[in-house]
């Protein structure tokens, strides 16, 4: 995340948590997509043009190793970031 996060794209920061397995992230404050779909707050157009926006931006970040065509980010397919943050 804090790769992704160096190129510009929208992430919580992640902080060390001292173990290999945890991942401590900060916190953010406002409705999931999902939330705010199902309350009104954004409609389906605008949630599918945002969701389609951060695919495209996060295929744009580059791989760790750009001489290496198998080097890659991988993302999730859902998208849970705080709505209000991203916008």
């Amino acid at each position: 995340m804090t790769y992704v996060r160096e190129h510009g794209y929208p992430v919580p920061r992640v902080r060390p948590s001292g173990s290999r397995t945890d991942l401590v992230m900060e916190r953010l404050s406002g409705p999931t997509m999902p939330a705010a779909l199902l309350a009104g707050g954004m409609g389906a157009k605008e949630g599918g043009a945002l969701l389609a926006s951060l695919l495209r931006r996060l295929h744009a970040v580059p791989g760790r190793n750009p001489a290496d065509p198998g080097s890659r980010v991988l993302g999730c397919c859902r998208v849970w970031w705080a709505a209000r943050v991203i916008r």
